[in-house]
């Protein structure tokens, strides 16, 4: 299962439909990867669950008839994803979002490379990505979650796998944890899962 895998653009397109269908993919691969998440922290996944996250996003995809039911399906079950894990993967988009001028590219490079095209496929795709970074800022919170998503997950099948010596470790994550992103630094589609104001979700 190519969880980090999607079709992002291989061009630059300044249009808002672009723009739009840009940030719908990044919507669509943030819900995947949460909702394998969830899958994953329970033990428990149904064979349609398994089947929507096996559906890769892509853009002519944000345009199909299944697109609404499937975006529904996967965000009632992200919506289930313990505080804790996304906090972690909330408070790791803030270092991105935070002005670096470096973020862009690894954000780009992060997402073409997981995605896993071809070597001049992938030129293109994260050429393409950082062009929508640095020109369309609007778009790099939605950029950041998709991308920080997919690193959460690889970097806890590590850790459970035993890839990474959990005895030394100290755990998923940046250690210390990063200040947590302003909420209007954030997509407006993730704004309702965000779980801050409870007392869990203040621990770091």
């Amino acid at each position: 299962m190519e969880l980090r895998a999607a079709e992002w653009p291989v061009r630059f397109g300044g249009r808002n439909s672009a723009i739009s269908r840009l940030d719908l993919m990044c919507r669509w691969q943030s819900l995947r990867g949460l909702a394998y998440i969830q899958a994953v922290s329970t033990s428990c996944a149904s064979q349609e669950l398994l089947q929507d996250i096996e559906v890769r996003p892509s853009g002519p995809g944000v345009d199909s008839e299944i697109f609404p039911d499937l975006i529904e399906r996967l965000e009632r079950q992200a919506r289930k994803v313990p505080d804790e894990l996304l906090e972690i993967i909330l408070r790791n988009c803030a270092p991105l979002l935070a002005g670096d001028p470096y973020s862009g590219f690894a954000v780009s490079a992060g997402l073409a490379s997981g995605s896993r095209p071809s070597l001049e496929d992938g030129i293109e795709r994260a050429a393409a990505i950082s062009s929508f970074w640095f020109g369309v800022p609007q778009v790099r919170p939605a950029l950041a979650m998709s991308w920080n998503v997919g690193s959460f997950i690889g970097e806890w099948l590590s850790w459970s796998d035993g890839r990474v010596d959990t005895e030394k470790s100290l755990g998923i994550g940046i250690h210390p944890a990063p200040e947590r992103p302003d909420p209007e630094d954030l997509p407006s589609w993730l704004m309702e899962f965000i779980p801050w104001g409870s007392t869990s979700s203040d621990q770091t």
